[in-house]
């Protein structure tokens, strides 16, 4: 069955938020060496948060504006009160990840004790439909598109180029050699990982009003996130954006050819074959040691 270019605009939109999932977990990754399974929990949490105050009045613009917020400050806590206090102590990464694990089902249940536990749906940023090539565009479709590759673009030239880019890099690479040339570590994975959270509550944002938001969610969230990663790999600020992108044109080829119920089943075979064929994604990380 032919890909209509219709499902195209849907399924960019929809791998758009996975890549910016999937940069979240890059930033933490690269500065933290953690996997934050946590990432889809902030998306979840922007999510509830702005269709909850849309629906209570609250102009989308202002709800956005706080989601994203919520998004940043939950990314800033995990680093100081859940990753600095566990990796000082000198645990392994395991114990890492399992305390973010339990974050994640800890921010579930938070949000679904404030926000309710039925699936809410926000109102549009902004309103309004296109009609292009004898389909309706809804504008909120083109605005996800645009903010989300915007957003990923520009945090790509802040790695690469911004000072403190450059310096994430420096101590994602290696830490003790950062130490030594005085950049401020924790300063630098503080600010990574609030715009980690940033962009998971972005993510959240941007899909708040295009489909229902229940706090049981994040789990789901984290794992398409975590599959675009494995898809891109970690060689590029820009690969994250790439694996996003092609996870989505992937489900979207297997709903058309199978159905929709082996959505579920193609993820895991995708990222198992991934993990065989290629464990370090599209684009693998290089590191000079010389």
């Amino acid at each position: 069955m032919a890909i209509e270019w219709i499902d195209a605009v849907t399924a960019l939109r929809v791998g758009i938020v996975y890549a910016l999932l999937a940069l979240a977990y890059f930033l933490f990754a690269r500065t933290t060496d953690t996997i934050n399974f946590a990432v889809g929990g902030y998306a979840m949490a922007a999510a509830m948060l702005y269709a909850t105050l849309t629906g209570g009045g609250t102009s989308p613009l202002v709800a956005f504006v706080v989601a994203v917020g919520l998004g940043a400050v939950l990314g800033g806590m995990t680093e100081t009160f859940v990753i600095r206090p566990i990796a000082s102590k000198g645990r392994d990464e395991f114990v890492v990840v399992l305390a973010i694990t339990a974050l994640l089902f800890v921010i579930q249940q938070l949000a679904g004790f404030v926000f309710g536990r039925r699936a809410i749906i926000g109102e549009p940023l902004t309103a309004g439909r296109v009609e292009l090539a004898g389909y309706e565009v809804s504008f909120q479709n083109l605005l996800t598109i645009a903010v989300g590759f915007v957003a990923a673009v520009v945090v790509g030239l802040w790695i690469g180029r911004g000072r403190s880019g450059r310096m994430m890099r420096a101590i994602g690479d290696n830490e003790q050699a950062g130490l030594t040339l005085g950049i401020p570590v924790r300063r630098v994975r503080l600010i990574a990982a609030s715009v980690g959270g940033l962009l998971a509550g972005l993510a959240g944002a941007l899909t708040a009003p295009q489909a229902g938001n229940s706090f049981h969610s994040g789990v789901s969230l984290s794992i398409v996130g975590f599959i675009a990663l494995v898809i891109g790999g970690m060689g590029s600020a820009y690969a994250p954006l790439i694996g996003g992108v092609l996870l989505s044109f992937l489900e979207l080829g297997t709903s058309l050819i199978f159905g929709s119920t082996s959505r579920d089943y193609f993820l895991l075979a995708a990222v198992l074959l991934v993990f065989i064929a290629r464990p370090e994604g599209l684009f693998s990380l290089k590191v000079r040691t010389t």
